[in-house]
């Protein structure tokens, strides 16, 4: 996608994406270029944007996020990191925005057992279906 940046005539690319993790994977979010300035994340019913990254300050939570060659990683996310990340350029202009869905155990477990029945129920209503099929 590519947004045209009021008067001055400049046009950027502006990437965005979904992403579902299950909790305790590693988040990694592109940086995309050196010109982004500032991390910033909205939690799933916040109003509010929360910065947890910027350039060249040493004010930011390291915690669980790590900066390499334009990406951080956030590890272990926890079902709370569910949300909207924006990488933003010096300007406060959009670069990149994620919406990360974090599944937690019971959710991961639930949708495993949904396939498996599904699996079973189809093998049977193949077995019924054509008795004189062999598996």
């Amino acid at each position: 996608m590519r947004l045209f940046i009021g008067a001055l005539g400049k046009t950027q690319r502006l990437v965005v994406r979904g992403q579902q993790l299950r909790e305790g994977e590693p988040l990694v979010l592109k940086l995309h270029t050196p010109q982004a300035a500032t991390v910033i994340f909205q939690g799933g019913n916040a109003t509010e944007s929360e910065v947890i990254w910027q350039k060249n300050s040493s004010d930011w939570s390291q915690g669980r996020l790590t900066k390499g060659d334009r990406i951080l990683t956030l590890s272990g996310v926890r079902l709370e990191d569910s949300g909207i990340y924006k990488v933003l350029d010096p300007q406060g202009l959009a670069v990149s925005t994620m919406n990360l869905k974090v599944e937690g155990g019971r959710e991961a477990h639930s949708r495993a057992c949904r396939a498996s029945i599904t699996s079973l129920v189809m093998a049977a209503s193949l077995l019924f279906s054509h008795p004189h099929v062999l598996f």
